[in-house]
């Protein structure tokens, strides 16, 4: 007996969608994510370590110009990451990116960024290398876990989909996600909210940085 349905050609993306699609958009912000953080951490921790921060302060520079200096070297290193993630989505995972591409790359470079200000708010609070290192895993997997990049926030408790919607991966990734299967504009309601969210999440990262350094250079 056939069903009482007919299933037509969808109006957003393919009715051949695989988990490589879900999961793809997922994991490309979650790489992009993590290893900013860890190495923007790790470099800052070093110079606290080896003395050099000291005595670059004791010169006159500011915590804010220190944090400007590795951010600059850190977003080349993230420009050249995200660029090479992408392509190996698009050309090995074979995922057609139906929206902007540019849009696409943007997120990546936005969350990028947002790791990397995660990362200097590591840098303030740990001591050395190793406890920089596992902070970053610590944060980050929640973040990897209940953002949707592995499992979908509908298939989750209530309560931990609240919790998700205050992960900054969660909302990016909705937003990428819209772009490369639906080829939704920066204007769409799942798009725009994405970028929003990593612009408050970066913002947020550097004014924590920025305390957490002030307070402890007073004492």
């Amino acid at each position: 007996m056939d069903l009482p349905i007919h299933f037509g050609m969808p109006i957003y993306g393919s009715n051949k969608s695989t988990i490589t699609e879900f999961v793809a958009p997922g994991v490309f912000l979650a790489i992009l994510m993590f290893f900013p953080m860890c190495s923007s951490g790790i470099f800052m921790i070093a110079e606290k370590t080896s003395g050099a921060l000291e005595r670059t302060m004791v010169t006159g520079v500011t915590s804010l110009e220190i944090m400007i200096s590795h951010f600059a070297t850190q977003f080349y290193l993230l420009v050249v990451q995200a660029s090479i993630s992408l392509f190996i989505v698009v050309i090995f995972f074979k995922i057609q990116i139906i929206g902007s591409t540019f849009l696409a790359f943007l997120s990546g470079i936005m969350i990028g960024i947002a790791g990397i200000s995660f990362g200097f708010v590591i840098a303030s609070i740990c001591r050395n290398e190793l406890e920089s290192v596992l902070m970053s895993i610590a944060a980050f997997m929640p973040n990897l876990i209940l953002s949707g990049v592995i499992w979908p926030l509908e298939g989750m408790p209530i309560y931990l989909q609240y919790v998700s919607m205050f992960l900054p991966c969660t909302s990016v990734g909705n937003s990428l996600r819209a772009i490369i299967s639906r080829g939704s504009s920066i204007f769409h309601p799942t798009v725009w909210p994405g970028f929003v969210t990593a612009m408050v999440f970066i913002f947020l990262y550097w004014g924590l940085a920025l305390a957490v350094n002030i307070k402890k250079n007073k004492h």
